[in-house]
């Protein structure tokens, strides 16, 4: 038993997951209830998903056991750790899909504000959207948002476009009238 373990270890450390995986599966068999196995098992298989967060998992495992922390507490929170990881890349993924999806007919503005935060690069974002999509935007507040956040971003041309567009839908609206000014002078 102790022969596996230590050998799973040394398999996990030269990054083998297959052969760390074997072990600490044999190991597990003779000891069920050991958590440092437990982890082992849980992070050799974690370890195809993301390599770097499963040694981090493991260093932190060992770190926290040391310092007297419960080995089922720390495991427990190695297992949430995982699966909140694994919900929001799931999260990403699937408003990616869901996104991508929509272009063919058009992309919301609040799924372009999405994909503008999940990037954190606005103006890269602004950019795909000018050349690749085009922009629903069903209110005047949003209308309003994407004209401030074209100006701030130096897109003069495209912010004037959307002026004269929404000028004629809101002829009376004094925020287009003046950001209009703004840029035409």
């Amino acid at each position: 038993m102790q022969d596996f373990k230590e050998i799973a270890y040394k398999f996990f450390y030269e990054a083998n997951y297959d052969d760390a995986l074997l072990n600490f599966s044999l190991a597990l068999d003779v000891e069920p209830e050991n958590y440092d196995i437990k982890v082992g098992v849980l992070l050799s298989d974690y370890a195809y998903e993301d390599e770097n967060d499963a040694i981090a998992l493991l260093d932190f495992y060992h770190s926290s056991v040391a310092l007297g922390d419960e080995k089922i507490e720390v495991y427990k929170s190695i297992l949430n750790s995982i699966d909140y990881s694994n919900d929001l890349v799931y999260d990403i993924t699937q408003s990616f899909d869901n996104i991508l999806l929509s272009m063919e007919n058009g992309v919301e503005y609040s799924d372009f504000i999405k994909i503008a935060n999940l990037r954190g690069n606005v103006k890269q974002a602004l950019e795909d959207i000018m050349f690749s999509a085009k922009l629903i935007i069903q209110s005047k507040e949003d209308m309003m948002n994407f004209i401030d956040l074209l100006m701030q971003y130096n897109f003069k041309e495209e912010a004037l476009s959307y002026l004269e567009k929404a000028i004629m839908i809101y002829p009376r609206d004094g925020y287009f009238q003046v950001r209009f000014k703004q840029l035409s002078s």
